[in-house]
């Protein structure tokens, strides 16, 4: 799948995109070296490492490639989500959700389903979960200034195994520049179609601005756009940033890249600057859950459209207590359900 390009040109070569990719083969550009960074100490004055953040927080069983496979047991991975707050949906951005709405209608010729498949967990196994439907931040407008997020539906018996936590809201306006955070998603550069179990990337980093969607004077209220230097690339849209305590403190949806002149083509390259990227401060995740908290009707009747039967589902249950949390259904974007169902054409 091609990138999504955002218009906005940054100093007439630089030029923020949308990181969902379906890329594959082995060629990744070479990253400068980076300082490690660690996460607060414990309550005991100990160090800790991100490898007991993740441990601790099972950050990689909420990790979910988002893609679609095939009948010939080929798979892509277009983008990365990951379950927190709901135990039977998925955080990602809505370019990720739109971009593959978009080749599913491309290729319906070829009987593709949309998946969510657990880092580590083998397509098709407990681990693999139907998508159904989706929707957006309200203020997205398809542009990289602004809110670009969805929570997708899947079809699930139970509850998600593990579902992160949120940083809650009367803390995100305290995030500070310099802060440690992390990342966990599936560059595409490394995407393969015939990967039997997608395997998440580590990537940590810093806090390095907090800005306005708009172009206004920051406050600590309005600065929900964290520009971070976590080195992402495409397939990692929709990754969740966390803090050293393994809360979500944003979403990973865009990076910067250059445009570079190839004298064997004759044409223009672009080349991920990988330490320049943005995500969106977790306020805009609470605000799509405060707006789900308003409707009440439940999700539509979930069907498995596999082609060779039901998916299998994970039967480990999330340590939460209670029922699964339902988000809200407003009618503006049922469009994944709609192609999988069969409604081709341009759904509503």
């Amino acid at each position: 799948m091609n990138h999504r390009v955002f218009r906005t040109v940054l100093f007439g070569l630089v030029i923020v995109f949308a990181l969902a990719a379906c890329s594959s083969g082995p060629g990744s550009s070479p990253q400068g070296p980076q300082a490690p960074q660690e996460p607060p100490d414990d309550p005991g004055g100990q160090p800790l490492t991100w490898a007991d953040v993740l441990r601790e927080s099972q950050v990689e069983k909420a990790v979910y490639g988002l893609g679609f496979y095939l009948p010939d047991g080929r798979n892509y991975i277009v983008g990365t989500g990951f379950a927190a707050y709901y135990t039977n949906a998925l955080w990602t951005n809505a370019h990720v959700a739109d971009g593959l709405l978009e080749v599913l209608n491309a290729i319906a010729h070829l009987q593709p389903v949309a998946i969510a498949v657990q880092s580590g967990s083998v397509v098709g196994g407990a681990g693999t979960y139907l998508l159904t439907r989706y929707d957006v931040h309200p203020e997205y407008d398809g542009t990289p200034g602004s809110p670009d997020l969805a929570s997708v539906d899947i079809y699930i018996d139970g509850e998600l195994p593990v579902v992160l936590d949120l940083l809650p809201r009367e803390f995100t306006s305290q995030l500070e520049v310099g802060e440690p955070i992390a990342t966990m998603g599936f560059p595409g550069e490394i995407s393969n179609p015939y990967t039997a179990a997608p395997i998440a990337t580590f990537k940590e980093g810093t806090i390095s601005a907090l800005r306005p969607f708009s172009n206004v004077a920051p406050t600590p209220e309005n600065t929900t756009l964290v520009q971070h230097n976590l080195g992402t690339t495409g397939g990692t849209s929709g990754s969740p940033i966390i803090d050293g305590y393994g809360l979500v403190i944003a979403v990973n949806h865009a990076g910067t890249e250059v445009l570079v002149y190839d004298q064997r083509t004759g044409q223009p390259q672009r080349v991920t600057t990988g330490a320049l990227g943005f995500g969106i401060r977790a306020d805009e995740v609470w605000t799509m859950v405060a707006i789900c908290s308003k409707h009440h009707p439940g999700p539509p009747p979930g069907v498995s459209l596999h082609p060779k039967g039901p998916l299998s589902t994970a039967t480990k249950r999330s340590q939460r207590t209670g029922t699964a949390r339902r988000l809200c259904r407003p009618p503006r974007r049922n469009r994944i359900a709609n192609v999988l169902h069969g409604e081709r054409g341009d759904p509503r």
